[in-house]
């Protein structure tokens, strides 16, 4: 049972990380499966859009994987167990599902030697926007990271960083400017494509800062969801704000962001039968299988898109978004009780 009434308002991101996780890997089941149903008429309309707001709790990984990895540092400055670390939570879970995926893409489905090369190191996302773009970023983050943890904790740390999230915002800003399309797609635009790992390398860093930090969440979060509010409105002023797509990102990545501090006030708050029911749940969400659960989720997705479904009315998008949910979550159950029943065979 979590007890954090007696600890500090910061301290209760550290207190609820698992469970913030099992929200953020919600948002993107829910966000996923929302953004498949393309619906023109009716209700169902609505749906892809509710999803999208939900999907932007999503920036709730950069922002604790930021937080974590300041932790797993100022505990212990050792930069090659640092890495190790890194390695074996991220990398190596991406390796395991990604190389059966891309496999079944490039050498079942089709055959192409140099896509399923591009696919897996990443370059036919930084090129076309295709893949675990999450994974893409963050690696480089967490390559990265002791760097920005020294330049973090030198004298003048904190005015470095502020400086380097406001290049983050300038250079944002300045891709919504641009209205071509990414010249190597063409259903993505400049902020379509680089916006999201901006702004995720944005999260992340403020992640950072705010482990070090001592800070009063209800103050955060009041600053948070002011921002958004004042942001939001201007994004929809598409035809006289040239910067309106950079606007809507920015203020959906604030939205997103302020999960991290609203939700533990929230959990601290909840009566305690629904407590430790909706806790336990977010607990399983985001424990080990998190990554896991992302992988799956995106790749099952494309691997049916492969096959090109025809539906005939958007019902038939609402059982076919629910269905690659569901079959992304089996194959993760199956996957994680596999690897523990090889370990248990290889410890005997």
């Amino acid at each position: 049972m979590v007890n954090s009434k007696k600890k500090p308002s910061y301290k209760l991101i550290s207190t609820y990380k698992t469970e913030l996780m099992g929200v953020a890997s919600l948002s993107v089941l829910i966000g996923h499966a929302g953004t498949a149903i393309i619906a023109d008429t009716g209700a169902v309309s609505l749906i892809p859009k509710i999803a999208t707001l939900i999907c932007t709790l999503m920036y709730m990984f950069f922002f604790l994987s930021g937080f974590g990895c300041y932790y797993s540092l100022n505990k212990s400055n050792n930069t090659r167990k640092f890495y190790a670390n890194r390695i074996k939570k991220v990398l190596l879970p991406y390796l395991e599902i990604s190389l059966i995926a891309y496999a079944i893409k490039y050498f079942v489905l089709e055959f192409s030697v140099c896509k399923f090369i591009e696919a897996m190191f990443f370059i036919s996302f930084w090129v076309k926007n295709e893949g675990a773009w999450y994974i893409a970023v963050v690696l480089i983050l967490y390559v990265i990271y002791p760097l920005l943890y020294n330049i973090q904790k030198s004298q003048k740390g904190k005015l470095n960083i502020i400086a380097l999230l406001l290049i983050i915002l300038c250079i944002t800003l300045v891709l919504g400017y641009i209205k071509e399309p990414w010249k190597y797609n063409v259903n993505y635009s400049y902020i379509g494509h680089f916006g999201g790992p901006l702004m995720g390398a944005f999260c992340f860093i403020i992640g950072s800062l705010v482990a070090e930090e001592s800070l009063n969440l209800k103050e955060y979060s009041y600053l948070l969801v002011m921002v958004m509010a004042m942001i939001w409105p201007l994004s929809k002023l598409n035809q006289t704000i040239r910067y309106s797509s950079s606007i809507s990102l920015i203020a959906s990545v604030f939205l997103g962001m302020s999960g991290v501090f609203i939700f533990p006030l929230g959990f601290q708050r909840m009566p305690q039968r629904v407590k430790e029911k909706s806790l336990s749940f977010l607990r399983i969400m985001g424990g080990g299988w998190t990554l896991e659960l992302y992988l799956t989720n995106i790749y099952v997705n494309d691997l049916l898109s492969q096959l090109n479904f025809s539906f005939p009315n958007d019902r038939y998008r609402i059982k076919y978004s629910i269905c690659f949910t569901g079959l992304g979550v089996l194959l993760t159950i199956i996957l994680i009780k596999g690897k523990k029943r090889i370990k248990h065979l290889y410890a005997k």
